[in-house]
C-alpha cells in the first residue's frame, strides 16, 4: 500500500517540489518521504489561521463557562499567579521546593497578568493552544505521509473531535495541549534531524523534550517514539535480496537497532538518560499521586483492568457519544477475578490489534507508525506503576493523533480505489457530526453544577461526582439534596474524606459544631499523609466558633504545616491570636496571609481590624476600603469601615458605610446598635433613638441598645422614667458590663428621686 499525494503542490515548501511517480515511488520508503521533509511556508502558516478560527468557533461557547473543579485551587486559589515576577519559583528556579508541571503553571501566570479571574481568557488561550498544536499534528503527519489529504483530514479530526474537550474546554486540561505541543515540536524537529543533523535541531529537539515533561509526564514517551520511527525507517532501507526478500528477519532487526544506536549514540543515550531520570523523579523522589496496590487487588487483574479500558478508549473515538468528566471511585468497574469474560475479551481483541500492526510492517509501515503511536504515548497511563486516576478522557489527546492518522490513511486508501469525492463525503460528514457533538459537551463544562449533574447523570455510581455535586447544591439552598448526595456518596466509598468534610461543613453553617467537628475527625483520619489541610482548617474554624482558642490554634498550626504558603490558614491564624489579645503575632500572620493572597478580601478585613486595636486607624481605613475594593457588598468590612470612621469623628462619613451595611444585611441589630451610636454624638437624637429601638426588635437580648437609649434619656430628653427602664434592661441583660457599679449607683439615684 503506497500513499502519495495525487493533489500536485507541496503547500509546506517555499519551493515546489516534483512528485516521484511510477517505479520511482514504489522504491520510495513508506513511512515518510525523507526527500520532502517540510519546512514551513506562508501556504503553511494559512493553515494556522484556517485551525484557529475552526477552534474558536468549535469553542466559542465555551468562553462564558467558568472555573470548575481542579480550575479553582490551580488558578483561583493559586497564590503564586498573581506575580509574573514568581515565574523563576514556579519554574523550581533558585529554591528547594518541587513544583508540579511548572510550565502549566507558568502559563496561567501569564493569563493571570493579561485577564486576573476572568475565565474567558484562560478558555482564549486554550483555544489558541489547540489550533497551534492541531497545526503541529498537520506538520508532522505530512512530514510521515508526504500527503497533503491524509495530514489535513487527520488533522482536522484532531481538532473537531469531542474528546478533545477534557483538554480544551476544561482549563486544567492544558497540562494536555501543552505537553502534546511540545512533544510533537520536538518529534517534527526529529524527523527534520534524521535528513540533516545539526546542533541547532538537536539542541532544540532536547528543549522541546524538556517543555514537554514539565507540562505533563506523558510526555516521557518521546525517546520511544522516536526510536522507533528512527527504526521503521532504518529497516526500510536495509538491502533486499534478489528475489525481493529478507534476510533472516530477527538477524536483519538485530543489525538495525545495532547500526541505528550506532550512528546517534549521542542523542539516544542523552535522550534515554533523560527520560530514565525524570521517571526516577517522578516514581520515587517527587511521586504525583500513586495509587495503594493494583487496581482489582492483584497484578493480574490490574492488566485486565487495563485492557478493559483501552477497548474502552478506541469505543470512545470511535463512538463519543457518552462522556464522562470523571472515571474515579466506581464509574468505570474494575476487573476483581479472573475469569471475567469481558476483561478476555478486551485482551484477545487487542492481541489482534497488535497482530496486524506488527503484519502491516511488512506491507505498509506507516499504519504500523501510527497504531505504534497510540500505544507508546498512552503507555505511561497504563498503571505499570499504578496511580490515582484510574482513567480520563484528556489521556487520548496526544494518542488520538495515531488513530486520527490510521483514519486518514484508511479512509483516503479505500475511497482511491472506488471514487475519490467519496473521502471528502465521509471526511466531511464525520466532521460534522463530531463538531455538534463537541459543541453540545462544551454546555456540560458551563459551571460546576452543570457539570457535575451531568457527570452522575452518567455515572450515578461515581462517588466524588456524588459528593461535588452536593457541594453545588448546598451553595443555591439544596441542602436535602446535598445531604442526600454526601450520604450515597459515602455508601458507595466508605472510606472517602470528601463527603465527610462537605458535611461537616453543613453543620458548622447550622452552628452544630460539636457534630461538625466529629465530622471532621472522620474526613481527615481517612486522609492520605500530608494531605488534609482544608480540613484541619474547616476543624479549627468549628474550634475557634466554639470559643476553644487552643484547639483552634493548634489545628491552624497543623494545616500550615501541610502547606506552609496557605493563605487562609495564616489569616485563621491571625484571628485566633487577636482574640488571644497577642497582637504582634496576630499582625505578623495575618500580613503573610495579605502577601501570599493579595485578592482575598476577608484578609484585609482581619488586618484591619488587627490596626484598629493597636491604635493604627489610618492603616486600617486602608485595609477596610481594600476590602472593599476587592469586594463592594463586603458588609463586615463596610461595618468596621465606619467604626473606625465613628473613633475618628468623621460622623457623616461613617453613617453613610452603615447605611450600606443595612442595605446589605437589613437584619443586623448589631449594624443598627453602631449607626445609633453615631447618630448619638452627631447629635440626630431622634435619628439614634429610632435605630437603637430598630436594633432591639430585631435583637432584643441586647444590652448595649439600651445602654445608650438609657444614656440619652438622661442627657438629651430628659426623661428619667424611661432611662430607669433602660438602666435596669441593661443589668438585667448583661449584669457583667463594666460600668455595671455605675448602672447601679444611677439606678439607686433615680428610684431615691
Amino acid at each position: 500500500m503506497k500513499i502519495n499525494d495525487m493533489h500536485g503542490t507541496d503547500i509546506m515548501q517555499g519551493n515546489h517540489e516534483t512528485k516521484l511517480s511510477g517505479a520511482a515511488r514504489e522504491t520510495q520508503p513508506e513511512c515518510s518521504r525523507e526527500s520532502s521533509v517540510p519546512g514551513v511556508s506562508s501556504a503553511a502558516f494559512l493553515v494556522l489561521i484556517c485551525f484557529s478560527l475552526l477552534a474558536f468557533l468549535l469553542y466559542a461557547n465555551s468562553l462564558k463557562n467558568e472555573f470548575v473543579f481542579d480550575d479553582i485551587p490551580l488558578i483561583v486559589k493559586n497564590y503564586q499567579l498573581r506575580q509574573l515576577a514568581n515565574i523563576p519559583e514556579l519554574l523550581g528556579l533558585g529554591t528547594t521546593g518541587s513544583y508540579y508541571r511548572p510550565l502549566r503553571i507558568v502559563s496561567y501566570a501569564i493569563d493571570y497578568h493579561f485577564f486576573k479571574l476572568n475565565p474567558q481568557g484562560y478558555h482564549l488561550s486554550n483555544i489558541l493552544l489547540h489550533s497551534i498544536t492541531a497545526w503541529l499534528v498537520f506538520l508532522t503527519l505530512y512530514s510521515l505521509s508526504n500527503n497533503y489529504t491524509i495530514a489535513l483530514a487527520a488533522s482536522l479530526l484532531f481538532i473537531v473531535h469531542p474528546i478533545q474537550t477534557d483538554s480544551v474546554t476544561y482549563l486544567a486540561g492544558r497540562r494536555d495541549i501543552l505537553s502534546s505541543l511540545f512533544y510533537l515540536l520536538g518529534f517534527y524537529l526529529f524527523i527534520r534531524y534524521r535528513k540533516k543533523p545539526t546542533v541547532l535541531l538537536l539542541s532544540a529537539i532536547f528543549l522541546s523534550y524538556a517543555l514537554a515533561v514539565s507540562s505533563k509526564e506523558m510526555a516521557v514517551t518521546l525517546p520511544a517514539l522516536c526510536f522507533v520511527y528512527d527504526f521503521m525507517e532504518s529497516y526500510a532501507a536495509l538491502p533486499k535480496t534478489k528475489t525481493g526478500t529478507h534476510d533472516h528477519l530477527l538477524k536483519k532487526i538485530v543489525v538495525c537497532m545495532l547500526q541505528l544506536w550506532n550512528r546517534r549514540v549521542f542523542f539516544y543515550y542523552n535522550l534515554l538518560l533523560g527520560a530514565a531520570a525524570f521517571t526516577y523523579y517522578k516514581v520515587a523522589v517527587m511521586p504525583p499521586s500513586l495509587h495503594p496496590g493494583y487496581y482489582g487487588g492483584t497484578w493480574a487483574t490490574n492488566f485486565l483492568t487495563v485492557s478493559r479500558i483501552i477497548m474502552y478508549y478506541l469505543k470512545l473515538m470511535l463512538f463519543p457519544i457518552t462522556l464522562n468528566a470523571d472515571y474515579s471511585y466506581n464509574a468505570f468497574p474494575l476487573t476483581t477475578y479472573l475469569l471475567d469474560f469481558k476483561a478476555w475479551a478486551s485482551v484477545l481483541a487487542l492481541c489482534v490489534i497488535f497482530w496486524a500492526g506488527i503484519k502491516a510492517f511488512r506491507y505498509n509501515r506507516i499504519i504500523t507508525f501510527s497504531l505504534a503511536w497510540f500505544f507508546i504515548t498512552l503507555l505511561p497511563v497504563c498503571h505499570i506503576i499504578p496511580h490515582h486516576e484510574l482513567m480520563a478522557e484528556h489521556y487520548l489527546y496526544l494518542p488520538s493523533i495515531g488513530l486520527f492518522f490510521l483514519a486518514g490513511i484508511t479512509l483516503y486508501t479505500w475511497c482511491r480505489q472506488k471514487h475519490p469525492y467519496i473521502f471528502f463525503l465521509i471526511a466531511g460528514l464525520l466532521m460534522v457530526i463530531f463538531s455538534v457533538r463537541t459543541v453540545d459537551r462544551n454546555r456540560d463544562w458551563k459551571n460546576a453544577l452543570t457539570l457535575w449533574e451531568k457527570t452522575v447523570k452518567t455515572a450515578p455510581d461515581c462517588a466524588r461526582a456524588l459528593s461535588n455535586i452536593g457541594v453545588e447544591y448546598y451553595k443555591i439552598g439544596e441542602y436535602d439534596k446535598a445531604k442526600e448526595s454526601y450520604i450515597k456518596s459515602l455508601i458507595l466509598k466508605p472510606d472517602f474524606p470528601d463527603p465527610y468534610h462537605n458535611l461537616g461543613n453543613m453543620l458548622a453553617d447550622k452552628k452544630l459544631f460539636d457534630l461538625a467537628i466529629k465530622c471532621y475527625q472522620k474526613a481527615f483520619s481517612l486522609c492520605r499523609p500530608g494531605d488534609g489541610k482544608e480540613i484541619l482548617n474547616s476543624c479549627g474554624i468549628a474550634c475557634r466558633s466554639l470559643g476553644d482558642l487552643k484547639n483552634a490554634k493548634w489545628l491552624f498550626f497543623l494545616a500550615l504545616k501541610c502547606d506552609p504558603p496557605y493563605a487562609e490558614a495564616h489569616s485563621n491564624l491571625g484571628t485566633v491570636l487577636l482574640a488571644e489579645g497577642n497582637h504582634d503575632q496576630a499582625l505578623a500572620e495575618l500580613n503573610k496571609a495579605v502577601k501570599i493572597d493579595p485578592d482575598v478580601p476577608e484578609y484585609h478585613n482581619n488586618l484591619g481590624t488587627v490596626f484598629r486595636k493597636t491604635g493604627l486607624p489610618a492603616k486600617a481605613e486602608q485595609e477596610f476600603r481594600e476590602a472593599i475594593r476587592l469586594n463592594p457588598d463586603f458588609m463586615e468590612a463596610h461595618n468596621n469601615l465606619g467604626n473606625v470612621l465613628k473613633d475618628q469623628g468623621r460622623y457623616r462619613e461613617a453613617i453613610d458605610e452603615f447605611r450600606r451595611c443595612i442595605e446589605l444585611k437589613p437584619d443586623s441589630a448589631e449594624v443598627f446598635t453602631n449607626l445609633g451610636i453615631v447618630f448619638r454624638k452627631a447629635e440626630f437624637t431622634r435619628e439614634a433613638i429610632d435605630a437603637f429601638n430598630q436594633a432591639l426588635e430585631l435583637k432584643p437580648s441586647l444590652a448595649l441598645p439600651h445602654l445608650q437609649l438609657a444614656l440619652m434619656y438622661l442627657s438629651s430628653e430628659k426623661d428619667n422614667e424611661k432611662a430607669l427602664f433602660h438602666l435596669k434592661k441593661t443589668l438585667e441583660l448583661d449584669p457583667s458590663l463594666p460600668q455595671a457599679d455605675s448602672i447601679r449607683t444611677k439606678i439607686a439615684e433615680l428610684e431615691g428621686n
